[in-house]
């Protein structure tokens, strides 16, 4: 009975949430939001979460999730996207000095501005990576309830940073590509099947966000050789957005005001940091690249991989680009935080709060 009332918290939560996104992603729609789903989900979520409400996306929907964006990528994906891939090393480059950039003035800034001990400074100006980082700041050598929330503030605020944007007179989305009729409802099952075993084997692999790239991988290399041809249903394409922006804001669930009056600040202090240097980036990149400034700001900007992608494929731009840069940054995180962790947990942190 017990495991019974367990089951049926989780699903009316699971509906809940994704009720209160849907509710957001049609008053953006109404507002005429570029990406309106996920971020007027994404907002509506996390403003419930403030207000008290506790709301969550169990991890059979999340992955659901990230399975219906692989499989958009793939589906609306053009013939000849892959012939730009030669411009990438640059940018990749790019994504480098722009990283240590952004860690350096974000941990100086916490360190000067808001007083954080440099331990929590450190992980907290790190631009992704929070499973690790909460992982490695377990034992106390860290505020890792401070970080996750200045970190949940950055991806919130990146996530709807580009359509308000848009919306308030940027540079407009491009219109999303059609690539042939819809899927017929056989051809999603095998699809949907086949990026399964593909999001499998990468999570298998420790890829780092394996299981929607393990499906994109799948669906881009079954449409550019010709397995299959046509996009998903705009429904299943416009649930996969709400589910995402539903994702993003649940991660402020359970902050108090008074945790976020606290945190908010240095959040958005480091988004303000995050977003003028990927701009910067961008701009300077872009007279390199044949690519939209929109597309180049996507795959620097350090938000959720899920949440840039899914922006990308709703703005029209190629996802392929935007999921192998984060992939890269990722990598480079992963690698970078333990290394330089011991630099900063040194025991006088614990004693003396400095």
């Amino acid at each position: 009975m017990k495991q019974r009332n367990l089951n049926f918290d989780i699903v009316r939560r699971d509906a809940l949430t994704m009720l209160i996104a849907l509710a957001g992603g049609l008053v953006a729609y109404w507002l005429d939001m570029p990406a309106a789903f996920l971020a007027g989900g994404a907002i509506a979520v996390a403003i419930a979460g403030f207000s008290g409400l506790r709301l969550s996306i169990s991890k059979p929907l999340m992955y659901l999730g990230f399975i219906i964006v692989g499989m958009a990528v793939g589906a609306n994906v053009a013939s000849d996207s892959l012939q730009l891939v030669r411009q990438w090393p640059l940018s990749m480059l790019g994504l480098v000095a722009m990283l240590v950039f952004i860690v350096g003035a974000s941990w100086f800034m916490l360190r000067r501005l808001f007083g954080l001990d440099r331990a929590t400074a450190f992980y907290s100006a790190m631009p992704g990576h929070l499973s690790l980082i909460l992982a490695l700041t377990a034992s106390g050598i860290a505020d890792s309830r401070r970080i996750s929330i200045i970190m949940g503030v950055r991806v919130l605020a990146l996530t709807i940073v580009l359509p308000i944007g848009a919306m308030l007179g940027g540079e407009l989305p491009a219109v999303p590509l059609t690539s042939g009729p819809t899927l017929s409802l056989a051809s999603i099952g095998m699809l949907a099947a086949a990026c399964i075993m593909g999001g499998i084997a990468l999570e298998l692999l420790k890829v780092p966000g394996g299981l929607i790239l393990g499906a994109m991988v799948v669906a881009v290399a079954g449409k550019l050789s010709g397995f299959y041809q046509g996009q998903l249903p705009d429904a299943l394409t416009g649930f996969a957005f709400v589910l995402m922006g539903a994702l993003i804001g649940s991660r402020m669930s359970g902050v108090s005001w008074a945790e976020l009056r606290q945190s908010a600040a240095a959040g958005l202090a480091v988004t303000a940091i995050a977003v003028g240097t990927v701009t910067a980036s961008g701009l300077i990149l872009t007279t390199y690249m044949d690519m939209p400034l929109g597309q180049v700001w996507l795959g620097l900007a350090p938000g959720a991989l899920e949440a840039m992608i899914a922006l990308g494929l709703a703005f029209g731009y190629d996802s392929a680009f935007i999921a192998a840069h984060h992939t890269w940054r990722l990598l480079i995180l992963g690698f970078a935080i333990p290394l330089f962790a011991p630099f900063v947990a040194h025991p006088r942190n614990k004693k003396n709060g400095v």
